[in-house]
């Protein structure tokens, strides 16, 4: 038979072996709703080659319509794609209560994007949030 004091350590061990789960349970949802998940890009010659193409038709100021993308951007499943100063500005997510997040893709002759943005591994693609 156990004794008093192992039967109290055990039941503690059990009670917050408990309430860990369900604080797990509780808080993993929220932070995995909160957090940015970047689209995977397959190609970056393709999106590349699609983002110049939607700059040479579209003009400044532009929100470019979905059935125009390019099958590189539809991949990535953006909700918006704008055409700005020399770059397009691809929306992932609005961001609903928070700030929106997305990649801008540059021209190949610009140099100089939004503050805001951050380089990546190819010098013409950026994040934003």
């Amino acid at each position: 038979m156990l004794s008093l004091c192992k039967l109290k350590t055990l039941i503690a061990f059990l009670l917050t072996a408990i309430l860990s789960g369900v604080l797990l349970l509780v808080v993993y949802p929220i932070y995995s709703a909160s957090s940015i998940h970047w689209p995977k890009v397959d190609s970056y010659e393709e999106l590349l080659d699609g983002c110049d193409q939607l700059l040479e038709h579209y003009t400044e100021g532009t929100d470019v319509p979905k059935n125009a993308w390019p099958e590189a951007l539809l991949r990535i499943e953006p909700r918006y794609v704008f055409i700005e100063d020399g770059y397009i500005n691809i929306v992932i997510s609005t961001g609903g209560i928070g700030d929106s997040w997305g990649l801008i893709v540059t021209s190949k002759d610009i140099d100089t994007v939004p503050t805001y943005a951050v380089r990546t591994e190819n010098p013409r693609i950026f994040r934003y949030k």
